[in-house]
């Protein structure tokens, strides 16, 4: 709780989906909140089950004191809602009747907020007008509006000119995360703060005039109005007039500055630190330190020498990628702090399935050096010991032709040294002809399986290859990479012109032109294809050019597009035998706001967003 001169509040946030980034542990979104002082944090994760239980318990577990709430973020056409902690189970996604809906929803207890009421963004004119925004505070619709940004202010600030209240929170709305501060071996610091690498954090913090930070105490006083939001960037606050006077006068900002001052001042000297081996850290001075001593996350707590020096045996490493952050938390006679502390694997890798003389192959290429013992299950068998040099390859393995386009690739890795390594995915491998080419020789690429249905945006199982499903070929040239795809999807529904397209029927195709096959998103490019009511449109490419082409031909049982997409705006230079990282997938609205959506090769784990490692490949022929 922050206590100011006459009053306490609790600062937090609402409507983040953190483990839809893929970084597979909270450790950042601890320190996050660290940074920003928040005292509770609201996760829509709870679709995630078991590892949302696991995120809470981290974070409450390194972070005494502070709480996370659970909830999920329903997605209508006419806008979304956040719920926590709420036993509401027959809500109708399809029910156009927001009235009911939010009725039935709040008499679900836990607590329900309308969110980012200026929804959708665009062309496309918001749902919610300010009369309607009255109407749903003034019915008990449900306990708070979100405002995710500083244009959503308008929609409310009637009601703060009339004294009315005003029930708000605000959030973050995290889906992902940039790697901007590769290099930085722990976080967050002054120079390189959460603002600029966790998507849409520099929103709405939210104030709120309670007590303790109990979901009850919070429910309460936003529901009595007794919430002010802050725009981190600016500082600016949005809400009650008084309210914020009240905070200006009791020293918000001076004791917000006094923190941060202070926070900063905590520094923490280290290398990046490498898994299963050992490592050394100065903190601020001689104190007790909170550290892993497992993957699990398991902590203990070990003294630093005079100097503030602590040296560990062995870091671990939370999950299985090429790099994670570890949680370490200091107290001392300066104050207390907790840092995201990077750490790199030992064994590091991409996978790189590919085709050379007419054949595919499956590589492995190093990003460190290893000897390593490797089992190989599938989509070939193979075991031996192997050893490579950064940059080279691992293995190459050729590929069965009864193999199928999408395949998994499923190995365990030994290192020599320490340290051990699992990878486990489908991908798969398609090929773009030159363009002297029929579209008959081109092949063809299908998304039209359970298994291809799902992640964000996918709201009801999938209704089968008849009903909705695609499939792709691809040319190419010096300039272009023409695709063509043929969709199954008897009901058209335009979408909206611009980014949010997406709400309907449209086409999403991204591209990794560096093959860097990682759990990245800065190096990637992509496009979005619909056709609006105001003509064809390619969101990515501003202006098509002339030559460039966009079209469109009705079919009887849905449509066929074919697009030119130029290689600058991919970001690859084309040549043949290039191999670049691919995705697309076929959204679908029937009509009413519902969407599913099929993915080429297959759509992200657990619906969070793809990355670059989730792409199949493009092989120009």
């Amino acid at each position: 709780m922050m206590k100011l001169k006459n009053i306490t509040v609790q600062l937090g946030g609402f409507h983040d989906h953190w483990l839809r980034n893929g970084t597979e542990v909270s450790t950042l979104l601890m320190a996050a909140m660290q940074y920003f002082h928040y005292d509770f944090i609201c996760l829509m994760d709870s679709d995630f089950g078991e590892k949302a239980l696991k995120e809470k318990s981290d974070i409450e577990r390194w972070m005494p004191g502070k709480k996370v709430f659970l909830g999920v973020e329903l997605m209508y056409d006419w806008g979304h809602v956040v719920t926590v902690q709420n036993s509401c189970k027959d809500f109708d996604l399809a029910n156009p009747d927001w009235r009911t809906e939010l009725q039935k929803i709040h008499k679900g207890g836990g607590f329900v907020a309308l969110a980012h009421i200026g929804y959708p963004y665009g062309d496309t004119e918001p749902t919610f007008k300010d009369k309607e925004i009255d109407e749903i505070i003034e019915n008990d619709y449900t306990d708070a509006v979100q405002l995710e940004r500083v244009t959503d202010w308008q929609w409310v600030e009637k009601r703060a000119n009339r004294g009315d209240k005003l029930p708000l929170v605000g959030g973050w709305d995290a889906h992902r995360l940039y790697d901007i501060y590769d290099n930085e071996a722990n976080l967050y610091t002054k120079n390189c703060t959460p603002e600029n690498q966790i998507d849409s954090a520099p929103g709405m913090r939210t104030i709120v005039f309670a007590e303790d930070n109990s979901l009850e105490s919070i429910k309460k006083a936003i529901r009595e109005g007794k919430s002010v939001l802050e725009h981190v960037e600016t500082s600016k606050l949005y809400g009650s007039p008084e309210l914020i006077n009240t905070l200006i006068e009791n020293g918000y900002f001076e004791k917000i500055k006094e923190l941060s001052d202070k926070q900063n001042e905590l520094i923490l000297k280290n290398d990046i630190l490498t898994a299963y081996t050992g490592a050394k850290l100065q903190f601020p001075g001689k104190g007790t330190v909170t550290v892993p001593y497992d993957n699990d996350m398991s902590c203990k707590e070990l003294e630093t020498d005079e100097n503030g020096i602590l040296t560990l045996d062995s870091a671990p490493l939370p999950a299985m990628l090429d790099f994670s952050h570890l949680p370490f938390r200091w107290k001392g006679d300066k104050g207390e702090r907790m840092w995201a502390v990077k750490v790199e694997n030992n064994i590091q890798y991409i996978v790189i399935p590919k085709i050379m003389n007419g054949k595919r192959y499956l590589t492995v290429k190093l990003l460190k050096d290893l000897e390593c013992d490797i089992t190989v299950h599938e989509p070939i068998q193979y075991e031996g010991r192997v050893s490579a040099k950064k940059d080279d390859e691992l293995i190459c393995l050729e590929i069965p032709d009864e193999v199928p386009d999408i395949f998994n690739i499923s190995f365990e890795l030994n290192a020599v040294n320490g340290g051990y390594s699992e990878y486990s995915k489908k991908t798969g491998i398609a090929i773009a002809k030159s363009n002297n080419k029929d579209w008959s020789e081109c092949p063809l690429y299908y998304a039209n399986t359970q298994e291809q249905c799902g992640g964000f945006g996918s709201n009801r199982p999938y209704p089968g290859e008849d009903v909705f499903s695609g499939k792709a070929q691809f040319k190419w040239d010096e300039k272009f990479l023409y695709v063509k795809f043929d969709i199954v999807d008897e009901i058209h529904i335009a979408p909206p012109s611009g980014h949010w397209m997406y709400r309907s029927d449209c086409i999403c195709i991204s591209f990794d032109p560096k093959l860097m096959r990682n759990k990245s998103f800065k190096d990637l490019s992509g496009f979005m294809i619909g056709f609006p009511e105001e003509g064809p449109e390619i969101v990515g490419i501003t202006n098509l050019e002339e030559e460039a082409g966009l079209f469109h031909e009705e079919t009887p049982k849905g449509r066929i597009v074919t697009a030119y997409l130029p290689w600058d705006k991919i970001g690859a230079k084309p040549e043949k035998g290039l191999h670049i990282g691919i995705h697309f997938s076929f959204l679908n609205d029937n009509g009413t706001g519902l969407l599913d959506n099929v993915h080429w090769p297959m759509p992200a784990e657990n619906g969070r967003m793809e990355q670059a490692w989730d792409f199949g490949i493009l092989y120009l022929n």
